[in-house]
């Protein structure tokens, strides 16, 4: 075989086209065979078996279609492949985009220019982002946060020229683009855009919405959904170009081979407790906004084959602002009200202030609730202070979710501090005491034992002073979220995983949280663009780098035990509902909090059993939720009964609806 890897790549598509060939006639030579001589597949013990099926093979092979392996796929077609395959074992692309709004960042980019914010560079960029991970104990790769830095930009004008100029955008009170994000530690120059997706009922992210419309507009990629990535498999050189597939709706096992490369885009470990407890302990009570199919199966594929992983295993990126989901407890979303940097405060269980609600380092804020009881605070504020939030650039999730009918439900309302105490089961006197020591800070203009100043300065999270009185107190409880996992595959520069000798493992590709470079949690728009730039180097390099004539394949010494990646028991009956009960005839209607906003659902009961489910309004993620309120209704009826699984990749959108039937079933059994 040569030793060139362009040369290697033509001589594969060669002899798969031959190969194909090969199967046509000896395909055509057994049907000829059928028709003249009546030979047949199961025709007595001489019968003639059909040659065995071709497998279907590519350039390049993607295994993930989150934002690392949509970004794969299209550089790999960028790059020179005729045909890539692009695998995701759930219902829909996107990845994490499917739960987050997707912000990103990037240095010296068309949007800075166009907003007149010049003097920014990738060596500050690369210098804001390295002492991050560096102040945060982390041990981050800086050859590739350098290459992420320099490279930043030209992820972010793809984006731009490839759909994003025309959407719409969070912009600053003066509309610019180029915004900071005070939900993640500020850059030391504006450097953070969040676009608007065009179509919200179907995408959260609008960068989402641009890939996939991307996809659509490349023929040479071919998607597969419900499809999962099982096992790699080195070819007699060792070179890791096949690869074990399942269909996840037949169950059929096939292979797939790669002319090329294959792309790990797997995602990290976020959505299997049990793993996250082998690495770390104490996050029992955490909320984890991971999902589910993110249970590191990625990292047992890759070990099997050699590659090592970093040294952040046990770095979690927990952020504190956890809005608990109630139908799905100990799962949540990115949430919370912003009224500590309007005067608003935040205490534990027991009634105490515990940070400096407005310490410009979030993460002294987050690792500050992580060592609260129970890891939950609870935003406490009143009339005034959230009036004075509106005026503010914090106003958003005060605005739009907590003050809409989505979100009112999870405000606790009270009209004096006796009172909220009680609602939140917090001891009252101790309530009040840090109340009155607050607001006596307030009234001196003095910092407080926790450094928190009473004065209005340059700090974008001191955009207000309030005392905390008014004519009514709220509070929100919030928990510390579980966004990430840090640690992952060890890769180099050319996104190839290392082995434990540091050599590359040839033929196979990570990118994304797979693998592992930020060092222990990551700043603001860097998650879904750091993927992106992932995905794109490894698409490339998957098309153009050379590969060692032979690499002998062996499990990986630090492989994570296989009992990390099987669920702990079979699955138990769902009961939701006693189906049991006596149900009049007629038509009923139930509305329950949606994911942003009210689902409404009619039921009609003839001869006591359900004969219709009607999703008669939501605001569910398309993408996401869609499946769910497309098949869940039909299959309800069927059942006669709530009792049934939900759709995968849609359980929370599922579960919303089954609360709706419930409320609809309490009505008809009255």
């Amino acid at each position: 075989m040569s030793s060139g890897r362009i040369s290697n790549c033509e001589e594969m598509r060669e002899i798969m086209k031959m190969n194909r060939k090969r199967s046509a006639l000896c395909l055509s030579a057994f049907l000829l065979c059928s028709l003249i001589t009546g030979c047949a597949v199961n025709q007595g013990n001489n019968a003639v078996p059909p040659p065995s099926p071709q497998t279907t093979d590519a350039d390049v092979i993607v295994v993930g279609a989150g934002p690392a392996g949509m970004s794969a796929a299209l550089s790999a077609v960028e790059n020179g492949a005729e045909k890539v395959i692009l695998l995701e074992r759930r219902n829909t692309t996107g990845g994490t985009m499917t739960n987050t709004s997707g912000s990103m960042s990037g240095a010296d980019t068309i949007i800075q220019q166009l907003d007149g914010y010049t003097e920014d560079s990738p060596e500050l960029y690369y210098e804001d982002i390295a002492h991050f991970a560096l102040n945060n104990s982390g041990r981050p790769n800086l050859d590739i946060i350098w290459l992420y830095a320099n490279e930043s930009k030209n992820v972010v004008n793809w984006l731009w020229e490839n759909g994003l100029n025309d959407n719409e955008y969070t912009t600053m009170p003066d509309g610019k683009k180029t915004v900071f994000a005070p939900e993640h530690d500020l850059y030391n120059y504006p450097r953070t855009y969040k676009p608007l997706p065009d179509n919200p009922e179907k995408y959260r992210a609008a960068i989402h919405e641009v890939m996939d419309e991307m996809l659509a507009r490349t023929p040479e990629i071919e998607i597969r959904l419900n499809t999962q990535g099982m096992k790699l498999i080195p070819n007699e050189n060792g070179h890791i170009l096949g690869l074990e597939i399942q269909d996840l709706t037949s169950g059929e096992t096939t292979t797939l081979q790669a002319a090329c490369g294959i792309i790990m885009a797997t995602g990290d470990f976020a959505g299997n407790p049990k793993l996250i407890s082998y690495y770390k302990e104490g996050l029992d009570s955490v909320l984890t906004a991971g999902l589910k199919e993110c249970d590191g199966n990625g990292l047992r594929m890759l070990q099997e084959v050699g590659a090592t992983l970093t040294y952040n295993m046990d770095r979690m990126a927990t952020l504190a602002v956890g809005l608990e989901n109630p139908l799905a407890p100990g799962t949540g979303r990115i949430m919370d009200t912003k009224a500590m940097y309007a005067g608003g405060i935040n205490v534990n269980q027991n009634g105490e202030r515990f940070v400096d609600e407005t310490h410009r380092q979030q993460v002294v804020r987050e690792r500050a609730l992580d060592a609260q009881p129970g890891n939950v605070m609870y935003e406490i504020f009143t009339d005034k202070i959230r009036d004075d939030l509106l005026t503010t650039i914090h106003a958003p999730m005060m605005q739009v979710f907590f003050m809409s009918d989505a979100g009112k439900s999870y405000v606790i309302e009270a009209d004096s501090i006796e009172e909220l105490a009680g609602k939140i089961n917090v001891p009252a006197d101790t309530l009040k005491k840090t109340i009155e020591d607050y607001n006596a800070h307030v009234d001196s203009k003095e910092p407080d034992e926790f450094g928190r100043e009473f004065v209005l300065n340059d700090n974008l999270y001191n955009a207000a002073i309030n005392k905390v009185e008014g004519d009514k107190y709220y509070c929100v409880p919030i928990k510390s979220l579980l966004i990430a996992t840090s640690g992952g595959i060890k890769p180099n520069v050319m996104m190839q995983p290392m082995d434990k000798f540091g050599t590359a493992i040839p033929g196979v590709f990570v990118a994304g949280a797979v693998s592992s470079f930020w060092g222990g949690g990551a700043m603001s728009g860097t998650a879904i663009l750091g993927a992106s730039f992932m995905g794109r180097e490894a698409g490339k390099n998957a098309m153009t780098i050379d590969y060692i004539e032979s690499y002998k394949v062996q499990p990986a010494d630090d492989s994570i035990p296989a009992e990390y990646f099987t669920a702990d028991s079979s699955p138990t009956a769902v009961q939701r509902y006693d189906m049991e009960k006596t149900f009049k005839d007629g038509t009923y209607e139930a509305t329950v909090d949606g994911q942003d906003g009210p689902m409404t659902v009619e039921v009609i009961i003839q001869e006591g059993k359900i004969n219709a489910v009607t999703v008669k309004d939501h605001k569910e993620t398309v993408t996401v939720g869609g499946p769910a309120l497309e098949t869940l209704p039909a299959a309800i009826v069927e059942a006669n009964s709530i009792n049934i699984d939900a759709i995968s990749g849609a359980t929370l959108s599922s579960e919303r609806l089954f609360q709706a039937v419930a409320a609809c079933l309490d009505k008809a059994s009255q």
